[in-house]
Order: structure tokens, then C-alpha cells, then sequence
């Protein structure tokens, strides 16, 4: 079986590197719709997701049928257009090209795009498609979660937002924002551009099942996806306590990017199912936790920072994928509401995480290793 996904993995490097260096006479311009480059979490699939090519920092080619997933990573894509995407992190896509010109199918995550006066790239969410209106660049932020919620803000220029339960029914976006199927009930922050860009004091550093520093939750339990916010521990978490985590998430919640999340001494967050962070109760152990369902059915929904309790969705959670997630690609939170080319931001030096004992009746064993220098 593992030699089997090598060799599929082989062949994908096969493919994709023969678009790269074969003449342009043999592929047609419009075979390659641009190219893509992210971080060794992100990932690319040419047929179907039966098999997946870590990007690994490489430019790749994108065609019709391209998946991407950038897991606890970013993706930066160029398209031949002149339209520019960042991928944040725990966001799925695919490629198609259609009459109608290239169409960019987001099935859940976060995306912030810039795209020129001129093009015919379309992006279609489980509730809608969005269509560029003629004239002007067109930036903003889009994120979408796995109960359909969407959500819309322009920072420069409009796209027409199309119901695909009403076709007809046609909304602008622009500055104000536009939720779909309704706007989430509940008081919060819901784009990067709106989130503050400083860390609050006490926050605490939160880590995927591997070690890697993915961001911190503030002392309302709402969190940040900050790619390196912190140094990365020296080694994964222990897997039965992995396992006991992942016995938290529904299953309707247990796709392939859900991702249960730790602090630096093992203790169990929450867990991340594509844009929407479930916080887990301080006091329970992982085996207890129940993460509770917003009203009206928009699971998407988040409360403000300092609206929430630490149990359930947690406080601010949409905001916490677009907020300084497009750091590791240069973007920055301003590029994700005001245009790219703004400064990339400084990594963030908070110091040693705190050493702290775990509990002695802990089954999982140790903690990772501390960082670096930090013994």
C-alpha cells in the first residue's frame, strides 16, 4: 500500500514537472492557469485526491482539475490573468476551466484575493458564485465553513454575489460585508482586516499534533492562526494523546483537515474543522468535550472577543483564520483588506513558552520538547 501512494506520488511529480519544462507548443496557453507556491503542509492533487504532492516551497503549475489543501500551511497563487490568492490555512479548493473562463470552487476556509480590472475568474462557494464586476481591481476577503456559511468583504472595487438556490437574485459586495445564507446572528469579528493585529497580553501559544506553532488563543479562548508565532516544539505530541483528542470532534466535523490543537504542555485547546475553532473547556479532559452548535443553524457563527464563554465555538473564531494567517506569505492582514504589497510583519518573539509541570496523572507521558534554547 505504501509503495503504492510512492509511486503515485512519483508520477504527479512526473506530470506536474513536464508542464513546467515542456515548450509551450505542446501545452496550450490555457492549459496552465498559473502556478502555486506554499509551505510543506500545503498540498496539491491533479487527479481527484487519490493521490497529494506536498508543495514543500516549490512553484508549481496549476491546471484544470487542480485540488489544493493548505492544511496548518499557506498557498500563495499566481494566476496567468494577473490574479493574485492567498490560500490561508485549513482552506480546500479546486480548478476548473469552463466556457465562462476560469472558475475557483472553495468548499470551505478562507481565501484573500486581488484580481485585475479585466478577467472572467469566478469563485463558487456551496451557496453561491462570485462574479467580478466590470472595471476597477477587485480585493477582499472570502471564507466559507463546512455548514455553508458564507462570508464577503471588499476593501477595493465590487463582485456581484449570485444565490445559487435564486440565481436571479443578485447582491453587490463591496465594503460592506455580505453573509450568506444570513448574517450570523451573533456579535463578532469575522474578517482579518478588522482584527487587531497585536497579540493581547497572557496570550497562550497553541500547537498542531506535530509541534508546529500555528498560533495562540486569547484569555477569552478565542484563537489566532499565526503561523510562527511561536518556535516550533521539538518533537510531535504523543499519539494516544492525539488520539483521545480526536475522539472530541463529531464526526460530521472529521474531515481531512480537522485538526485537534495543544498547548506547550500537552493540554488539549480545541480543534479546528476548516474555519471554525471549537474550544474545549479548561476543566475537562479531552474524552468530555462537546462543542456546541450556534443558533438559527449557522454553524459558522462567533461570538466577539469578549462576548463568550470557553466552551463551544470559541470567541472570534472565524476572524481567527484571516487575521495574521497570510504572515508566512508576505501578505500580512493589511494585504488581506487593503491590497498586496503591504510590509510582511515581523515574526513574533514572546520568549520561552512557560515551563509549567503537567499534571502527574497525565496517561500521555511527557510533554514535547521545549524549543531551542529554551532549557
Amino acid at each position: 500500500m505504501t509503495a503504492g501512494r510512492a509511486l503515485a506520488q512519483a508520477v504527479l511529480v512526473v506530470v506536474v514537472s513536464c508542464c513546467l519544462v515542456v515548450p509551450r507548443p505542446i501545452f496550450a496557453a490555457s492549459a496552465t492557469l498559473g502556478t502555486v507556491r506554499g509551505q510543506q503542509t500545503a498540498k496539491l492533487s491533479l487527479d481527484g485526491g487519490k493521490s497529494w504532492l506536498a508543495l514543500g516551497g516549490r512553484s508549481l503549475p496549476v491546471l484544470s482539475g487542480t485540488e489544493i489543501r493548505s492544511g496548518a500551511g499557506n498557498a500563495q497563487l499566481a494566476l496567468s490573468d494577473g490574479s493574485r490568492i492567498s490560500v490561508m490555512p485549513f482552506s480546500a479548493l479546486r480548478f476548473a476551466e469552463t466556457p465562462r473562463g476560469t472558475e475557483i470552487s472553495l468548499v470551505y476556509g478562507r481565501l484573500a484575493f486581488s484580481f485585475p480590472q479585466q478577467t472572467h475568474l469566478e469563485i463558487v462557494t456551496p451557496t453561491a458564485r462570485l462574479e467580478p464586476a466590470p472595471g476597477r481591481t477587485k480585493e477582499g476577503e472570502l471564507f466559507v465553513t463546512g455548514a455553508g456559511l458564507l462570508g464577503l468583504k471588499m476593501s477595493e472595487g465590487t463582485l456581484n454575489v449570485r444565490p445559487l438556490s435564486n440565481p436571479n437574485d443578485v447582491m453587490v459586495a463591496s465594503l460592506e460585508p455580505v453573509f450568506l445564507p444570513r448574517r450570523p446572528s451573533m456579535p463578532g469579528t469575522y474578517f482579518g482586516s478588522d482584527t487587531e493585529t497585536t497579540p493581547p497580553a497572557h496570550a497562550k501559544a497553541v500547537f498542531t499534533p506535530n509541534g508546529q506553532s500555528i498560533g495562540y488563543v486569547g484569555r477569552a479562548g478565542s484563537l489566532v492562526i499565526y503561523p510562527g508565532y511561536t518556535n516550533d516544539l521539538t518533537r510531535p505530541f504523543s499519539p494516544k494523546l492525539v488520539r483521545l483528542a480526536m475522539t472530541t470532534i463529531p464526526e460530521k466535523d472529521r474531515t481531512d483537515d480537522a485538526t485537534p490543537l495543544f498547548d506547550v504542555n500537552g493540554g488539549y485547546v480545541g480543534y479546528l474543522a476548516g474555519p471554525v475553532f471549537y474550544a474545549q473547556a479548561p476543566s475537562q479532559p479531552p474524552t468530555q468535550a462537546t462543542p456546541t452548535v450556534p443558533a438559527q443553524g449557522t454553524q459558522g457563527a462567533t461570538t466577539g472577543e469578549g462576548a463568550g464563554g470557553r466552551t463551544g465555538l470559541s470567541t472570534g473564531a472565524i476572524a481567527a483564520i484571516g487575521a495574521v494567517s497570510a504572515v508566512g506569505i508576505g501578505v500580512g492582514v493589511v494585504g488581506a483588506a487593503g491590497g498586496f504589497g503591504g510590509s510582511k510583519q515581523k515574526k513574533h518573539e514572546p520568549g520561552c513558552p512557560p515551563r509549567t509541570t503537567p499534571p502527574q496523572a497525565s496517561p500521555q507521558g511527557p510533554p514535547p520538547g521545549r524549543p531551542p534554547g529554551c532549557d
